[in-house]
């Protein structure tokens, strides 16, 4: 993994809350570059199995819609919390 990029000095001025949103940043960051690595390899396969093919470039764009991130969950309320918690009891 890599750095983030901070001083000592900026890392130790942090507050847990600032701290945990700079990493989360890192993180989605980081795991961008993974899915573009990741796409442009199959891409490259995919072309290198498929060579002069037509259908190639509708391949090519379902494997980036395959590669999107997935919405994130909401984040829990306590009264959705009690409504699961009344559903599944």
């Amino acid at each position: 993994m890599g750095q983030l990029g901070l001083s000592l000095d900026d890392f130790l001025d942090l507050t847990p809350f600032e701290f945990t949103e700079v990493y989360k940043s890192y993180i989605e960051k980081e795991e961008a570059k993974y899915r573009v690595s990741w796409m442009q390899t199959q891409i490259i396969a995919l072309s290198n199995m498929t060579p002069q093919s037509k259908e190639l470039f509708e391949t090519v764009k379902s494997i980036g819609q395959e590669n999107t991130p997935k919405e994130k969950p909401e984040e829990s309320t306590k009264e959705r919390f009690n409504e699961l918690k009344n559903k599944f009891l």
